[in-house]
């Protein structure tokens, strides 16, 4: 299976002369999605252990 994305993806390289339209597409389309997980988006609740420090 290839594809132009992929060619793209797979030549991509930091500073380079080639194409990159895909990889920008693809991020921007990720970045615009709404979070897959909102449950670990949510404030933590503090965590109280049921200790005796008594000696």
């Amino acid at each position: 299976m290839d594809s132009p994305l992929l060619t793209e993806m797979r030549e991509w390289q930091p500073r380079g002369k080639g194409r990159d339209d895909g990889l920008d597409a693809v991020a921007g389309a990720i970045l615009a999605c709404p979070p897959q997980h909102p449950d670990r988006a949510l404030p933590r609740r503090a965590v109280q252990a049921a200790i005796d420090f008594t000696p």
